[in-house]
């Protein structure tokens, strides 16, 4: 570069470093590096705004409403917690009530409600030292036939037609059956939902409606499924020797289902038991009270803002299912009245499509079977007969056997005819079970007159 041409300019030069904060100098010289005491905060971007305040709002709502939650079960837990502290005598047994529940419709969670009951309700019982004996009904009419199983079995040995059941190894202190049942009595009864008060109901009022004679519905079945000719060997061909023609038989049809005849018998059945003993009784010993439990079962994909809005609250069913367990606790009640029979009927408009569309589902499901059944047998047949080599398909995966295929039968037209009884007893619209001699029978748990109460304690006799 020539001495005649202009030097460049000049860089600015960069200000200098803010001098350290004295306390940056401190940290500093514990070995804290500058990074880290010169960091000046500011604040986030606007979607990251947007993004903490969402998820914030979100999670604030959660704790606050499982903190609710906390509160008040702990206060519900900490009025009946002086039951659990009274001593009892030595031949004395806590009081055990009896819990019902069973398959929600719709549900295939046949638990669902019996889970209701132990997070909501179980741990008000369990601090006033109520025990308590769940049976869960795990498919549809489950309960209700086990419930008046239960009853015929009792009325049975009321009539002298059974023995009592008799200790197989006697404690000192155990109860007699007679003694149990009126500490059953004395206890109370826990019904979870519409669907298990319309079982409930249901049972009742078959056990003390029904003939005393042992059913085996097993037998009766097959006896019905063995003259409907699904089975019977093919006549494909007949001539009319008048006209000298041959006429082609159709198949056999597919045996009819209908909701209304699934519990009459085949065939009369056998008399056993003399006609004086089996008579239907005028009057019904009263049972336990009841308690009511509401119950919400919200399903399907439509509903899952209902869901979402369900998820932040909760305290809503833990307050609702720690007063109906405080409620029983304090053993205060009512008569039932006709207003009871519309107990939790919202519960009904939860119910999904596909289970008040059950019998066509079945009807559909039963048609394309026999369908199928007809082809299979006729495989079954030419394979055991030797009417044809099997197939290589056939000899890799052997197609059932007659003896199979009416085995399989068997167990579906049972599951079918279960599931047809139970939507027959839970379907929306379909009223709960009445009988005229329910009149007075029954009594409903409800909310002491004032916070001190009246606690009911069953005792060994």
């Amino acid at each position: 570069m020539s001495d005649s041409e202009p030097a460049p300019p000049a860089l600015p030069k960069p200000p200098p470093p803010p001098p350290d904060r004295p306390i940056a100098q401190i940290f500093n010289s514990l070995g804290i590096p500058k990074a880290v005491t010169n960091f000046r905060p500011r604040l986030p971007s606007r979607n990251w705004l947007i993004f903490f305040g969402v998820t914030g709002s979100v999670l604030g709502a959660y704790i606050y409403d499982r903190r609710e939650c906390k509160k008040i079960r702990e206060s519900y837990k900490a009025r009946v917690a002086h039951l659990a502290l009274e001593p009892l005598a030595s031949h004395d047994m806590p009081r055990k009530v009896t819990v019902y529940t069973c398959k929600p419709p719709g549900d295939e969670e046949y638990e669902r409600a019996m889970k209701y009951f132990k997070k909501y309700v179980k741990p008000v019982l369990v601090a006033a030292a109520v025990d308590y004996d769940i049976h869960n009904g795990n498919r549809y009419g489950a309960l209700s036939k086990d419930i008046a199983d239960k009853i015929i079995a009792r009325r049975r040995v009321a009539a002298g037609i059974d023995p009592e059941p008799a200790n197989q190894i006697p404690i000192p202190g155990q109860l007699t059956p007679a003694q149990k049942r009126a500490r059953e009595a004395e206890a109370g009864i826990v019904i979870v939902g519409r669907h298990t008060f319309k079982e409930f109901l249901h049972g009742v009022k078959e056990g003390w409606s029904a003939s005393l004679e042992p059913v085996d519905e097993e037998e009766e079945l097959a006896q019905a499924l063995s003259l409907d000719g699904v089975f019977d060997e093919p006549e494909d061909e007949e001539t009319d020797p008048a006209h000298g023609q041959t006429t082609r038989l159709a198949p056999p049809a597919v045996p009819q289902l209908m909701p209304h005849l699934l519990h009459q018998p085949s065939k009369p059945r056998k008399t056993t038991i003399p006609p004086h003993l089996d008579v239907t009784p005028t009057s019904i010993p009263p049972p336990a009270p009841l308690l009511l439990v509401p119950f919400s079962n919200i399903l399907g994909f439509r509903n899952i803002p209902f869901m979402l809005i369900d998820l932040f609250n909760e305290r809503k069913r833990v307050r609702a299912g720690s007063e109906a367990a405080y409620n029983l606790v304090m053993g205060n009640s009512r008569p039932f009245t006709q207003d009871d029979i519309d107990f939790n009927i919202e519960q009904e408009e939860e119910y999904l499509k596909d289970f008040n569309e059950l019998p066509d589902e079945i009807s559909k499901t039963r048609r394309k079977y026999y369908e199928e059944l007809a082809k299979k047998i006729t495989t079954a047949r030419e394979l055991s007969r030797g009417t044809r080599p099997p197939t290589k398909d056939e000899t890799n995966y052997p197609p059932p056997t007659e003896v199979e295929l009416r085995a399989e039968r068997m167990q579906k037209e049972k599951r079918w005819r279960n599931n047809l009884r139970g939507w027959s007893i839970l379907h929306t619209g379909s009223p709960p079970a009445w009988d005229p001699r329910f009149e007075n029978l029954f009594r409903v748990y409800i909310p002491p007159d004032n916070e001190a109460g009246t606690p009911v304690r069953s005792e060994g006799q």
